[in-house]
């Protein structure tokens, strides 16, 4: 995990599916909108052509292995950040994810024992 150097806010929601991640990112980004205050609402898998992939594989359009899996969500958030969170961050924006870091973690602990792989690609 890297220290945010921006003036912008970095705030991740994660949790498997029914935690209420999505409820309570759109609820705080609303509530900062309220406050006035510059805020972007993003998540994870990107609707960016690797987190197509993923959904695919998550819809069951495809399959690969869990190993490959965990790469394609490594490149989205590393293509993510570049692109889009890092730039907001830059201007002082204040940028609320849906899943990030853990939710992949904790996905991919249900398929992949060698916790320690996992949190080496997904750092």
């Amino acid at each position: 995990m890297y220290k945010n150097q921006y003036t912008g806010k970095f705030i991740a929601f994660g949790g498997l599916d029914g935690a209420g991640s999505t409820t309570q990112a759109e609820k705080l980004t609303q509530y900062l909108k309220e406050r006035g205050e510059k805020v972007h609402l993003t998540k994870e898998p990107t609707n960016n052509l690797i987190g197509g992939m993923i959904r695919g594989q998550l819809t069951k359009e495809w399959r690969t292995g869990p190993e490959c899996l965990q790469l394609l969500f490594t490149a989205d958030r590393a293509h993510h950040l570049e692109k889009e969170v890092l730039p907001l961050l830059k201007q002082g924006i204040t940028v609320i994810t849906d899943r990030y870091f853990f939710s992949s973690v904790a996905f991919g602990s249900l398929e992949i024992e060698d916790r320690e792989w996992l949190q080496i690609f997904n750092h």
